[in-house]
């Protein structure tokens, strides 16, 4: 009874090892990309008046088109033997860098500026992130790609009296940036001057009321007071 517990007891752990395995190498492409859904192509060659500069920041139910997939190396483990497999998370291309072919046409390439005082916090300092990366940050402006949005941001209140260089106090949408060595990187706010958070919210107002004005708004059902 003993040794049937154990057999069993082995072959489950067995069967779970090879359904995670298979989940991890196979499952990156189980889910098939919807009808209408663009295509790599077609999203690199996209104009900048039909780019959709929030397509990162959407929860992805299905595979980007754009990001790479894990790669792994090595056999299939079965359950009776066991088979060794190495998987590359680090570096990925679309998560953690851009080629320089695949920079989509509708990226806006500007001279970005580093805050010269505090913004939100005192690490956000233009000296502490010359520290950092004083190759690409270099006299405190470089030039970078702005690839689109991560996550949400409001002008609401900014004060646009204050000086070049000091913190206006709206949440500048956080942005994602290409740099100049192909590293894709997110600028949060505060980190950035006053005009290029201008900039970013222009935009990225622009892309909210494109957002909106082709959502579906579903009626709230409220339950009766009776109920």
């Amino acid at each position: 009874m003993k040794n049937t517990r154990a057999r069993l007891s082995s072959r489950l752990i067995g069967v779970t090892s090879l359904a995670a395995v298979m989940l991890l190498g196979c499952g990156q492409g189980l889910l098939a990309a919807p009808s209408g859904q663009p295509s790599k192509d077609e999203i690199l060659k996209a104009a900048p008046g039909d780019f959709d500069y929030l397509f990162l920041n959407k929860y992805p139910v299905y595979p980007s088109p754009l990001v790479e997939k894990f790669d792994i190396e090595g056999k299939i483990p079965t359950q009776d033997a066991y088979s060794r497999r190495t998987v590359t998370w680090w570096p990925r291309k679309w998560v953690d860098y851009i080629p320089e072919d695949e920079i989509p046409k509708a990226a806006i390439k500007r001279t970005w500026t580093f805050r010269s005082k505090p913004g939100a916090g005192a690490s956000l300092m233009d000296s502490t992130w010359r520290l950092v990366d004083s190759e690409i940050i270099g006299d405190g402006t470089f030039d970078a790609h702005l690839i689109g949005y991560r996550a949400l941001g409001s002008d609401k209140g900014a004060d646009k009296s204050k000086a070049p260089d000091e913190f206006i106090g709206y949440g500048s949408a956080p942005t994602l940036l290409r740099l100049p060595d192909g590293r894709l990187r997110l600028f949060t706010q505060g980190m950035l001057s006053n005009d290029d958070q201008e900039f970013i919210m222009e935009l990225y107002n622009e892309q909210m009321a494109r957002l909106r004005k082709n959502t579906t708004v579903l009626k709230n059902r409220k339950a009766p007071l009776d109920h």
